[in-house]
C-alpha cells in the first residue's frame, strides 16, 4: 500500500492535508465551532489567493523588457510575488495545523507552556500554537523564529 504525497509549494516545502480536509464530518468541540468554521473559510481563501499568485508568478516575465527601469520594476513583481507566495504557504500551514489540532483535541493549549491560549488571542489569531508570553519571546530570540504566532 503506498502512501499518498503531499502537493509541493512553490517554495519547496510540502505539507500533509489536515484530517479535517480530508474527513467527511470531524466531530469538532462546540467550544471550537466558530474557529473551525474561521479557520476552513480562510483556507479556502487562502487557498484560492495562492493559486492566483503562482499563475502571476509564472506569467510574470522578469527578463521581457530592454528598458532597464522596466526590466527592474519586473523584477520587483516578480519577487514581491514569490514573498507573497511564501508567507501566503506559511500562513496556509499554519492553518492546517490548527485544523488538526481541534481534531486531536489540542486547540487551543499552548504547545510550549500547556496553558490554555486565552479566548480573545485565538478569535484574532485562530491559527496560533503559544500563549502571548511565548510568541514575544520567540520574536526576541533568534533560535525560533514565530511560528504559530
Amino acid at each position: 500500500m503506498s502512501n499518498p504525497k503531499p502537493a509541493s509549494s512553490v517554495n519547496g516545502n510540502s505539507s500533509p492535508a489536515p484530517k479535517s480536509a480530508t474527513s467527511p464530518k470531524p466531530h469538532v468541540p462546540p467550544a471550537w465551532a466558530w474557529h473551525h468554521r474561521t479557520l476552513l473559510a480562510l483556507r479556502r481563501r487562502l487557498g484560492a489567493e495562492t493559486r492566483q499568485h503562482q499563475l502571476a508568478s509564472a506569467a510574470t516575465s522578469v527578463g521581457g523588457s530592454t528598458e532597464p527601469v522596466d526590466t527592474v520594476s519586473d523584477k520587483l513583481e516578480h519577487e514581491l510575488l514569490l514573498a507573497e507566495l511564501r508567507l501566503e504557504e506559511n500562513t496556509l500551514a499554519e492553518v492546517d495545523a490548527a485544523l488538526t489540532r481541534i481534531d486531536t483535541g489540542v486547540y487551543g493549549t499552548c504547545e510550549v507552556t500547556g496553558k490554555a491560549i486565552p479566548a480573545q488571542r485565538l478569535r484574532a489569531l485562530p491559527w496560533t500554537r503559544v500563549v502571548r508570553e511565548v510568541a514575544e519571546q520567540r520574536e526576541h530570540s533568534s533560535d525560533h523564529p514565530p511560528v504559530g504566532r
